[in-house]
């Protein structure tokens, strides 16, 4: 399964176009396409997924994402994975890790969830005006409508 999600970042009449995808395959060793490896563990790890960010349809980076290994050699990590992109991170979910690379400085973050993670969602811009019709109340979850 590949996923691939599109950004496009405008300056200066240049539209710059990101894009994100898992590979299924292994990438050949002999590729010139600078790799990363995102291998947040001290001990134990094996590398287990691959995900291929471009630039304007051209490879940038390949991250090299691994997993952890149990004492009896099991590797722990889970089933979903998913991609987020925003003007210059892309969140990418894997086991119980989201990695957050920077398009721009190519840093990769992780941060670890201590549990099992299904899915990211994007947050809208609270600041854009559009939540203005309806609040929400963080104590209660209800809708607050605006009195007017």
């Amino acid at each position: 399964m590949t996923l691939q999600l599109l950004f496009s970042e405008k300056r200066q009449k240049l539209t710059v176009i990101y894009t994100a995808q898992f590979l299924d395959a292994n990438v050949p060793s002999e590729s010139t396409i600078l790799r990363i490896d995102i291998n947040p563990f001290p001990s134990g790890a094996k590398k287990r997924q691959n995900a291929l960010i471009c630039k304007n349809d051209e490879p940038v980076v390949i991250l090299c994402i691994y997993v952890e290994v149990d004492d009896n050699s099991l590797l722990l990590e889970q089933c979903f994975r998913g991609l987020l992109l925003n003007e210059n991170k892309i969140a990418l979910l894997y086991g119980q890790h989201v990695h957050l690379f920077d398009t721009i400085s190519h840093e990769v973050k992780s941060i670890y969830f201590h549990d099992y993670v299904g899915h990211l969602s994007p947050i809208p811009d609270i600041d854009s005006g559009v939540w203005e019709p309806f609040r929400l109340s963080l104590n209660t979850g209800h809708v607050i409508h605006p009195i007017e």
